[in-house]
């Protein structure tokens, strides 16, 4: 009889044990929200998980990536678009500097604009991004353009490109070198400007003539120059759209099959407490029962 009680007794310790092992995982389930709380519950569906969590991961990157070069590209196409007004309005300077109607008084006043038109020239031609890294100087540090002794402007930069991994299978240029952008040395945008500036100062009408067509060639190739700059970033901005709705849709696909896969179910987690509550109530009450006929057998 007392080998009975024992074996009763030793099930009803077990029962209570599981059932307060069950209470416990099914309250934690529905605290955190996972079904999944260590490997050894389900250890397919959790490696699963860590793999579609890494992918996500790696895909934020990219990401984050793209949002940054997305960033330089669309500032350096604003300062292109700016430079391209700019050098549409010296071009019309050149073209009514011309005129032979204009008194030398006249052409001083467009030179005094073309004075304040190459110091927003420069701006451009330096300006940088966000951190502060120029954003036409090639791979290099420093401003893109600085002034030589004799007051013109030389690139500084280089030649170089950084490129921005947007996906396993594509990166971009984030930017484009100022000397393609621009112009070389002595063939930039402020040196058309400044041609132009020394032909409207020339006082001989044949020699001003000649020297206002050279100066709208050379703008001309500026504004051609540009116009491709333009087109090349453009195409680099597309293609970081294009990947990032890839990359967006991927991780829209992978944040629904971990949820499916690792989440927990609110409703069959609160049925299973539940259960498990009253399995561990009815394991309690044996218990208690196997206890106190233990003690009667004692007492008799």
């Amino acid at each position: 009889m007392r080998i009975a009680s024992e074996t009763i007794f030793r099930q009803a310790v077990a029962a209570m044990q599981q059932a307060q092992t069950d209470l416990a995982r099914g309250q934690e389930q529905l605290s955190s929200g996972e079904r999944i709380q260590r490997a050894g519950e389900d250890p397919s569906a959790f490696s699963s998980a860590a793999r579609m969590a890494a992918r996500e991961a790696q895909l934020e990157s990219f990401a984050r990536s793209g949002e940054r070069a997305t960033q330089r590209l669309s500032l350096a196409e604003t300062r292109i678009a700016e430079t391209r007004d700019v050098l549409d309005r010296v071009r019309e300077i050149a073209v009514q500097g011309n005129s032979p109607a204009l008194s030398a008084t006249d052409r001083q006043a467009l030179d005094t604009e073309l004075a304040q038109i190459r110091e927003q020239l420069m701006q451009s031609m330096n300006a940088t991004d966000g951190a502060g890294r120029a954003l036409f100087a090639g791979t290099a540090e420093g401003e893109a353009f600085t002034v030589a002794g004799d007051g013109s402007l030389r690139y500084a930069g280089d030649s170089g490109a950084r490129r921005i991994a947007i996906s396993e299978n594509a990166s971009v240029i984030d930017g484009e070198p100022g000397s393609r952008v621009f112009g070389s040395d002595g063939s930039n945008v402020v040196d058309a400007v400044d041609g132009l500036r020394a032909a409207l100062a020339e006082p001989d009408a044949t020699l001003r003539a000649t020297g206002i067509a050279d100066s709208l060639d050379a703008l001309d190739l500026r504004l051609d120059a540009l116009s491709l700059a333009r087109g090349r970033i453009g195409a680099r901005l597309s293609a970081v759209e294009q990947a990032a709705d890839v990359g967006v849709a991927e991780r829209d696909q992978l944040t629904a099959a971990r949820s499916k896969l690792m989440d927990t179910d609110i409703a069959k987690a609160v049925t299973e407490v539940a259960q498990a509550g009253n399995r561990l109530t009815a394991a309690q009450q044996s218990y208690l029962q196997v206890q106190r006929g233990s003690l009667f057998d004692l007492i008799r």
